[in-house]
């Protein structure tokens, strides 16, 4: 093209294209008389030619022609952001395809504006009024450790999770790093299910359970394990510990059961915490107990590393994960993390907190 060349050049391009009367191949032999020049394609001879007879010998320099390809990325460039700030969770490959650019273009664009993709994090759903019962709980703990900074390790936290078969696998990240495609799978036996009921605690550094319910939970046969189960489960734990610790269920309806309730009231007088009792649990919190935002997926992530066969395996490695869990130093460095979670639950007045994590 004509702004690839000097002035000079593109007069002499000219030059012997009249030279060679209108013979741009002839020209191109005829301009080899610069072998120190660039030689043009035979197009070039053309291209000038009709540039001059069109536009005379005023043609645009290159600094002219460097600025409407400015406009033209800028246009561009807005465009891209335009369709973020309408959606911002549309992807790089649908804008492209409605602008008609490369993905490459709009992710150097998204680059260049200092915008990275997020996950979004899932949360519990929250309904009319769980907020101010969130905050009120929040409040109390947090008045709670000021009185007494060690408050949150005299909580023993309950909860039970179902285990099945299947569990909960992450496929996006499962690979298999081979030369060639081995043609791996993953077979799901749907036909053949199992699965079992898994209660836990926490307290202070010590891991209570796990211990394996009935398929189906109720008042009756829930209150039966804490009967059965409770004096055991106290046994390493030291009698001054014991004498001022408190415990708490969510709000599941084996849990509010009448009989559980008048259990907790007389071996936990004024100190349980729950649906019903002296201290109200919020309803849909799970991120406000360590059973839920970390115990639960630490043993699963164990459980389900490779696949389960039987329901004797599954229960054999949800002990060797907990045993495992036991060992570690994790369990109070969970507890300690409700009080940062408070906080925040109460600066966002009771509403989700954990994307600010």
């Amino acid at each position: 093209m004509p702004f690839l060349f000097t002035n000079q050049e593109q007069a002499d391009i000219h030059f012997c294209y009249g030279f060679a009367d209108g013979n741009s191949a002839e020209a191109v032999r005829e301009y080899r008389r610069f072998p120190h020049r660039r030689q043009p394609h035979y197009s070039v001879f053309i291209n000038i030619h009709r540039q001059f007879s069109t536009h005379g010998l005023r043609t645009a320099r290159p600094d002219e022609r460097q600025n409407r390809i400015n406009i033209r990325q800028e246009r561009i460039n807005n465009q891209i952001l335009r369709e973020f700030n309408r959606d911002p969770t549309t992807s790089s490959r649908r804008v492209s395809r409605s602008l008609r650019i490369s993905k490459n273009k709009v992710l150097r664009v998204l680059k260049k504006d200092h915008r990275r993709p997020y996950h979004l994090q899932p949360v519990q759903g929250l309904h009319e009024g769980d907020e101010e019962r969130r905050l009120v709980f929040c409040r109390w703990v947090l008045n709670s450790i000021e009185q007494n900074e060690h408050f949150l390790s005299h909580i023993l936290w309950t909860d039970e999770s179902c285990f099945t078969r299947q569990g909960v696998v992450n496929f996006h990240n499962q690979h298999v790093w081979a030369h060639e495609n081995p043609h791996a799978i993953r077979p799901r036996n749907f036909q053949v299910e199992f699965s079992v009921n898994v209660w836990k605690g926490v307290f202070s550094n010590y891991l209570f359970g796990p211990y394996f319910l009935l398929q189906r939970v109720n008042g009756d046969n829930f209150l039966e394990f804490l009967i059965t189960e409770h004096g055991n489960m106290w046994e390493e734990v030291p009698l001054n510990l014991r004498l001022n610790a408190w415990f708490q269920l969510d709000g599941c309806p084996a849990h509010f059961h009448r009989n559980v309730r008048g259990w907790l009231d007389y071996n936990f007088p004024q100190r349980w915490i729950g649906r019903g009792g002296p201290i109200s649990w919020p309803p849909r919190s799970p991120d406000l107990t360590p059973l839920d935002f970390f115990v639960w997926g630490y043993v699963k992530d164990k459980v389900y590393m490779v696949p389960v066969h039987t329901r004797e395996e599954l229960i054999d490695r949800i002990q060797n994960a907990c045993d495992e869990m036991r060992n570690g130093n994790f369990i109070a460095a969970a507890q300690q993390s409700i009080r940062r979670r408070c906080e925040l639950c109460v600066e966002q007045n009771g509403s989700h907190f954990e994307q600010l994590l």
